[in-house]
């Protein structure tokens, strides 16, 4: 039962100290950088791959803007097979869809297409709902 409780806390908090590193993307870089940092090393040491691929993608976003096309490219790819086998629609849809953003952004056209339309067919696998809006 304490482990259950404490792994919920862990979730929390690092659900937390990711709303409080994208909070900070346009005024604070450096902090908003090392709190990702942070949230992938703990939610990797604990077996959580899905706060640890939406911690990647923050830190691709903050890394696409500052470094090089590698890095930020390897951080997104390494969060899409974090969750390619995840039961969580919604997160696969947004981390394929980030992806794919990177890669048009780096102008890798032909890749990118491939990531949109992955994501497009788990958005579709989601349901009728998605249609009705």
């Amino acid at each position: 039962m304490d482990h259950e409780y404490s792994k919920e806390k862990l979730i929390r908090d690092l659900e937390a100290i990711l709303d409080e590193a994208r909070g900070l993307i346009n005024s604070d870089t450096a902090r908003s950088r090392k709190l990702a940092t942070e949230a992938i090393e703990l939610a990797g040491k604990n077996g959580l791959k899905e706060i640890q691929a939406n911690a990647l993608m923050l830190l691709c976003r903050l890394t696409v803007t500052h470094e090089g096309t590698l890095d930020a490219l390897e951080m997104a790819r390494l969060a899409v097979e974090l969750v390619k086998n995840s039961d969580n629609g919604n997160l696969r849809w947004k981390i394929y869809n980030g992806y794919a953003n990177c890669l048009y952004f780096y102008k890798k056209y032909l890749d990118s297409l491939a990531n949109y339309e992955k994501a497009l067919e788990i958005v579709r696998g989601m349901g009728d709902w998605v249609y009705s809006r």
